[in-house]
């Protein structure tokens, strides 16, 4: 009775629709629930597969599930032939993981909340971050805003800066909050990103300030600043990352 429910349970899993985090984890328990009291029905499974028609590899597990790593660098293209030498009915997934060529929080984009990122000198002057001196010190601003008319609640604004750049945080330097003008519900600031949590009334904005530091020179890859409800993936934005560079104090 249970096996057609975790069936369509996992192709949900699978499925690239968003999912909450309480809506993934509550699906993971009920999967791992089942697959511990599933024994494969007559003995051990057995599994035979083929890379691109090479030597066969014969595998046989007693556990419900089994992961098998490939070597799969050098190949360009080609195919995985599986057969299932058991009576226990198998399902096969082929996982890829890597890094991406191409960014892909590259694009300037907003849905259901508005963000605008402006870069200010201590004297509230617009600098270009393009091109800093080293030891300049600045501010970064945020404007999250709900143009909606429900209330946004538990929203994360996600802040990670170039290596050349440090944070200085407002909490250990006096004098500092000056420079503060709205406060998040939450803050956890740590060695090279700022993670920012707060609800939006609707019609509500929020500007939300981190000092910093351009300390070491080189040229350093900025990532892109993001904006979500944690709990609705249609509410979103994005500023989109950018190359800066600190220039060598003479």
């Amino acid at each position: 009775e249970a096996a057609p429910l975790v069936r369509r349970l996992v192709a949900k899993v699978n499925s690239q629709s968003w999912m909450s985090t309480q809506t993934t984890a509550y699906s993971l328990l009920a999967i791992s629930k089942y697959t511990e009291q599933s024994k494969p029905a007559g003995g051990n499974t057995k599994v035979e597969y083929t890379v691109n028609k090479g030597r066969a590899e014969k595998i046989s597990f007693s556990k419900a599930m089994l992961q098998e790593v490939l070597q799969l660098e050098h190949e360009a293209k080609g195919e995985i032939n599986i057969v299932n030498a058991s009576s226990t009915e198998l399902y096969a997934q082929l996982i890829l993981s890597g890094q991406p060529l191409i960014d892909s929080l590259s694009t300037k984009s907003a849905s259901g909340i508005t963000l605008k990122v402006d870069y200010l000198d201590l004297e509230n002057r617009p600098i270009d971050i393009a091109c800093l001196n080293q030891g300049t010190d600045f501010k970064v601003i945020v404007t999250v805003g709900n143009p909606g008319v429900s209330n946004i609640r538990n929203i994360a604004l996600t802040q990670i800066f170039p290596s050349g750049w440090e944070i200085r945080n407002s909490r250990m330097e006096e004098g500092a909050a000056k420079h503060e003008e709205d406060q998040p519900e939450y803050r956890d600031i740590r060695d090279d990103r700022v993670y920012s949590y707060f609800d939006l009334n609707r019609g509500q904005s929020k500007r939300l300030v981190i000092l910093l530091h351009a300390s070491y020179s080189g040229k350093f890859f900025h990532p892109a600043v993001s904006v979500e409800a944690m709990y609705d993936h249609n509410i979103r934005g994005i500023e989109p990352g950018r190359w800066v560079e600190v220039m060598q104090e003479n």
